[in-house]
């Protein structure tokens, strides 16, 4: 009797011991603050000579991580950053940036995913788009250069199954020799990315279809137009565009900025058009640190 009352007591302990972890494990769930992380990629030097270089894609991409990791700025910490530019922004490394948001990111954490670089299809009839990592081979994309299948998987899994907030931002329809050339790869890209995934994502584009993503040593000492006047925008220019102005910036205020920002400049330099495209619910605030 003795020995079966004491299992019972043991028993009891136990359950009251396990409620009481799951509690303070629910609780501590709920009181972690939001992360942010951010994977930069910029691509102006490409090794194999066919592809034509750009002259400030890794200038825009050092300069959107700078702004991440600034306290005026995202404020992420340098470990949640990875910047890959030039030979450092290989199709492996790459490849491992994106494992690396996929393995570290959480429940309401904030994901900046950012590429500036070349973008091309090299068969219109397989309709495959990719984003140029440094070691792409012209006329061979395949396992050397970033699908955007990948890249919109990646984004399901961060938004739908981890629950993570996504901003994808694109900078990738520049004009030059590449293998979609002849039937308008870069600008196919730019419409596949032109699609979200979920309702926890954003995403900003460059340019709209038929249309291409200019960069001109005016801007910023040497910038692309839209990477200049995005950093602009959510360093706090665009708040208020739209007349509130409250110390964040909002989807709806950053495409409003560019909209009044880019297509005039672009205009007056280039004499072309370049209209940024910016997809997601307007009142989600894609820079959380700038606040009153």
């Amino acid at each position: 009797i003795i020995i079966g009352k004491f299992d019972r007591m043991i028993k009891k302990y136990l359950f009251i011991l396990s409620v009481s972890l799951f509690c303070v494990s629910s609780a501590a769930a709920q009181l972690r603050k939001p992360k942010s992380y951010a994977l930069v990629i910029g691509v102006s030097r490409y090794d194999d000579p066919k592809i034509t270089s750009l002259k400030h894609a890794h200038k825009d991409a050092a300069a959107f991580a700078e702004f991440c990791a600034s306290p005026n700025g995202l404020n992420i910490p340098s470990d949640q950053i990875k910047l890959l530019t030039n030979e450092k922004a290989s199709y492996w490394n790459i490849v491992d940036g994106l494992d690396w948001l996929k393995n570290n990111a959480q429940k309401e954490d904030l994901v900046y995913i950012y590429f500036a670089g070349h973008g091309d299809m090299e068969s219109k009839e397989l309709k495959y788009g990719y984003l140029l990592a440094f070691d792409s081979r012209y006329m061979n994309y395949l396992g050397r250069s970033l699908s955007l299948d990948l890249l919109n998987k990646t984004a399901h899994t961060l938004t739908v199954n981890k629950k993570a907030k996504v901003f994808l931002i694109t900078d990738a329809c520049h004009s030059g020799k590449l293998a979609g050339v002849d039937f308008n790869g870069s600008n196919l890209v730019a419409l596949n990315l032109m699609q979200l995934v979920s309702n926890n994502e954003v995403r900003i584009t460059s340019c709209n279809e038929g249309e291409l993503s200019y960069e001109d040593d005016v801007w910023g000492n040497g910038r692309g137009a839209f990477s200049y006047f995005l950093g602009k925008g959510m360093a706090g220019e665009a708040d208020g565009v739209n007349g509130k102005k409250d110390g964040s910036i909002t989807v709806g205020e950053i495409k409003a900025f560019l909209n009044g920002k880019v297509p005039e400049n672009v205009r007056n330099v280039k004499r072309a058009k370049q209209n940024p495209v910016v997809m997601g619910t307007e009142n989600a605030i894609l820079n959380s640190f700038i606040q009153s």
